[in-house]
């Protein structure tokens, strides 16, 4: 029995039962007390960081500059797309009623297709899906389509109109009932935003705001484009008024004006009975309130026993909150309708050129467009009555794209009818083509028989008294010669363009020189450039442009060849007119008699808006890059400075570096071979000139607060085939080791090598891992190595733009070499006068500037802040540093 028992062995004893106390286990999984959430921080407090979250005072989005790729995407209208393959079976299975109009209305109400202003929503879209089985004749109002899907409706007798709503008409029109049911007036429709005027004025397009004569040619160059003939609409007697009928622009109903006030009285009962109403009436019959367009009358639900529900619609609109005028003001103001048709809602369609079917209207619009007749359309008795003076004030800011020569309040003379008539220019339409000018609205001093009263095609575009108003084409008009300004016969740049008398800006005359005029200091003295009335004056926000034009031309020739270069096939028609304002209204002008006048500026700012795709040139506040991208790429096409290893081309180039916390104020040396090492790319020559943008974004925020440009900027370790130095013998460097930066020297230096020293460099066991790269040696100068010194290539610093508070100011060196002087232009920097004042331009001599763009100071006096404050602006607040090769004298 004891040889069957088990050996007591360590491996099968165990203490007697609770002979010892068992520990308690601790809170946290794996014992302690922290529930296994570790020791402070969010993993304690278990409110981890969100997704992306960056720590650290310079994040990633901040790290890497912001590219305008999306800027303004969020504000883009959006169509919903409806193709029509959708529409012709919405239509062959009676989900839309095409025996009326089709608007946003109706295609809300089919239920298929939705729209929610709130995500961006403007309306829909007709896509040419489907346009090859599209057989109905409609009339629709949609808000975008192609000129495939116009012909597609057009081809079978149909007409597409092309409209605009703002996002208060698009809430309405997308649920009408719950609109009405709120009993608020109809509110009045907002004409388009200036970047969708073009569109729905284009007849092309079928805009609502387009001459309906020329939308009649463009149907029929359409139809002869896609070999289609036009139906003749007046043979179907059924569908004409279905084809005829249009809204108003001010309109958002068919039918119902804006401000009236669907007053629903249900809501002022019971609610007993308020429940009985409500149930006799069935969802269509509540949907003929703004589906039936055939009728131009007020649309009231048919009557039904027991109805309580009363829709009232008030015979007569009052604007007395909108506009403040008195009973005889407003007499006036009314319009006088000559004619009045059994319909409001019609659009006249017109005939092509030469069509026996050319109404009378179409001949008597194409009159006026030829002879220049007084435009005095009648307007027809809409069923809109709109706001005269918001419409006229609105249109004035739309049409921006002016005349060359004639802009709003120019004094003309036309002759018409063989009277020589004077007047003012109210009004000017946006230019359509090359040839078309468009038209201008002048009040006439004296009344005319044929006279408007400012309304023009149904719109009412400026006031003025009745019989005093008329539309004529641009080139009917000149300056009034009562009010002629002498000009010298001898200048050679008294163009026909410029017929506008100089305006009044301020400060000495800016007479225009010929010729081929020297840079300021090269062969005079260039003191004569300071004080108050010296360099180029300020006007409407133009500071961007003033300091980059200044800092380019003023001292130095190496942009001179944008003056005289002769134009070539490549270049645009108005390439000489540029060049030769450039030239000899605002450079000749600033090197000769030392100060140029806004009203020289304006016209090449006008210009360039015009040619460019820059727009807000002539008003807004814009950058210098935008204006270089506009002046040399797109306007002189010149040859770009910058040629990369990479293949790409650029006129400046901006640095993308990540900020180093150890560097308090680095030079601009440093952030530039930073910037080119961390992108990877080299220059493939020596550029003859070279503007670096430094790394800031906005007009706030700087990655570094205090940078020292560089007076010399050294670019050799930055070329393709430049012969290098080795870091360590000094003898021809034939590598380079990227990952060497900073171990053997500073910059880009430290890391060339010649293959001796870079062996011995990378048998250290830190650098056993480096992967070196061969450099390209020239042939030429590899055979000649032990005889030559290797060169250094160097770029001359002669201007600093700076911007503080979104005002751009220039310090620039005032000709060529290391000992020039500094001076500082400012071109608003003094003001006479308030609101119909001008600005004083000034330019400061800055002798001790050179010191300080040195290394020889003291940094410490950053923290103490006694540096004088254009020192400070030149080294917080600089934006652009345009450097030149020395020996360079003009790029060609």
């Amino acid at each position: 029995m004891l040889r069957s028992l088990p050996r007591i062995a360590l491996n099968n004893i165990k203490s007697n039962p609770k002979a010892f106390a068992q520990s308690k286990r601790g809170r946290g999984q794996h014992g302690g007390n922290k529930h296994g959430a570790g020791n402070k921080g969010s993993g304690q407090r278990q409110n981890f960081m969100r997704l992306g979250y960056e720590t650290g005072n310079n994040p990633f989005y901040l790290r890497v500059p912001k590219e305008p790729y999306y800027r303004g995407h969020h504000l883009k209208r959006e169509y919903p797309p409806i193709t029509l393959l959708q529409l012709q079976t919405m239509i062959d299975t009676g989900r839309v009623d095409i025996s009326k109009p089709l608007d946003l209305a109706a295609l809300c109400n089919s239920k298929i297709f939705h729209m929610n202003p709130q995500e961006n929503h403007f309306g829909f879209q007709l896509t040419d899906e489907g346009l090859d089985i599209f057989q109905a004749r409609i009339n629709i109002e949609i808000q975008h389509a192609s000129e495939q899907v116009i012909a597609a409706i057009e081809r079978n007798g149909g007409v597409i109109t092309t409209a605009y709503y703002d996002p208060a008409s698009l809430l309405a029109l997308r649920n009408p009932m719950k609109f009405f049911a709120r009993g608020v007036p109809i509110p009045k429709r907002q004409l388009p935003p200036e970047n969708a005027v073009e569109y729905y004025t284009d007849p092309k397009n079928r805009g609502y705001l387009a001459d309906p004569d020329l939308i009649a040619v463009e149907r029929f160059k359409l139809a002869q484009k896609y070999g289609y003939e036009l139906p003749d609409l007046t043979k179907s007697s059924d569908v004409l008024p279905v084809m005829l009928e249009r809204k108003d622009p001010r309109q958002i109903f068919y039918g119902l004006n804006p401000g009236t006030s669907v007053r629903n009285k249900l809501y002022s009962q019971s609610p007993t009975d308020r429940q009985s109403s409500v149930s006799t009436y069935s969802t269509s019959e509540l949907n003929q309130l703004y589906c039936s367009t055939t009728d131009r009358k007020p649309r009231n639900l048919p009557p039904k026993p027991g109805s309580k529900l009363h829709l009232d619609f008030p015979s007569s609109l009052d604007y007395s909150c909108e506009n403040s005028t008195g009973p005889e003001q407003r007499k006036s103001q009314t319009l006088k309708h000559k004619t009045t048709l059994h319909h409001a809602n019609l659009i006249e369609l017109g005939s092509p050129p030469n069509s026996p079917v050319k109404s009378p209207t179409s001949n008597a619009q194409q009159y006026l467009h030829q002879h220049s007749a007084p435009a005095s359309r009648p307007r027809l008795e809409s069923s809109s009555s709109v706001n005269s003076d918001s419409l006229a004030q609105e249109f004035s800011q739309l049409a921006s794209d002016l005349h060359d020569g004639m802009e709003v309040g120019s004094l003309v003379e036309v002759t018409l009818g063989g009277r020589q008539l004077y007047g003012v220019v109210r009004w000017c339409s946006k230019t359509r083509t090359k040839t078309d000018q468009g038209l201008v609205g002048i009040e006439l001093e004296n009344e005319i028989e044929d006279g408007s009263d400012g309304s023009y095609l149904g719109q009412h575009l400026f006031r003025c008294t009745p019989g005093r108003g008329i539309f004529i084409s641009p080139r009917h008009c000149r300056p009034d010669s009562r009010f002629a300004v002498d000009t010298p016969k001898s200048s050679a740049n008294a163009r026909n363009s410029d017929h506008l008398p100089e305006l009044e800006y301020g400060g000495p005359e800016c007479p225009s020189v010929l010729g081929e005029v020297p840079p300021v200091g090269q062969y005079g003295d260039w003191s004569k450039l300071t004080g108050k009335f010296r360099g180029i004056q300020g006007h409407h926000n133009s500071c961007y442009l003033d300091a980059t034009l200044f800092s380019m031309f003023t001292f130095t020739s190496i942009f001179d060849g944008l003056l005289f270069r002769p134009p070539t096939r490549e270049d645009i028609p108005q390439y000489e007119e540029v060049q030769r304002i450039l030239r000899e209204e605002i450079v000749n002008p600033l090197r000769q008699h030392y100060y140029v006048r806004a009203d020289k500026v304006m016209k090449l700012r006008r210009l360039l808006q015009k040619l460019g795709s820059v727009k807000g040139l002539t008003n807004e506040e814009k950058d210098p890059e935008e204006f270089l991208h506009c002046l040399l790429s797109q306007t002189l096409r010149a040859e770009p400075y910058l040629k990369l290893s990479s293949g790409q081309e650029a006129y400046h180039h901006q640095l993308f570096v990540e900020k180093d916390d150890k560097l308090t104020m680095p030079t601009v040396q440093q952030l530039f071979e930073q910037s080119f090492l961390s992108s990877g790319i080299k220059l493939k020559e020596v550029p003859p000139s070279l503007i670096i943008q430094m790394p800031r974004f906005g007009k706030s925020y700087k990655m570094y607060p205090y940078v020292l440009p560089s007076s010399l900027l050294d670019i050799t370790d930055v070329l393709e085939n430049s012969p290098r130095q080795c870091i360590v013998c000094g003898h021809l460097a034939e590598m380079e080791c990227q990952q060497c930066l900073g171990q053997c020297g500073a910059g880009l230096e430290s890391i060339s090598f010649c293959t001796p020293c870079l062996n011995k460099v990378h048998s250290h066991r830190k650098r056993t891992t480096h992967q070196a790269q061969p450099l390209k040696v020239p042939a030429d100068f590899a055979a000649l190595q032990e005889h030559c010194v290797i060169p250094r290539m160097y770029m001359e610093l002669f201007a600093v733009v700076c911007i503080a508070t979104s005002h751009y100011v220039a310090f620039v060196k005032c000709g060529p070499g290391p000992d020039a002087p500094w001076c500082f232009f400012d071109s608003m920097a003094d003001r006479r006068g308030e609101q119909n004042g001008f600005n004083i331009p000034e330019v400061i001599a800055c002798p001790d500037l050179p010191r300080w763009l040195s290394d020889d100071w003291d940094k410490q006096l950053l923290t103490i802040r006694i540096l004088h404050e254009a020192i400070k602006r030149t080294l917080q607040d600089h934006y652009l540093l345009l450097f030149q090769k020395p020996e360079m004298n003009i790029i060609k």
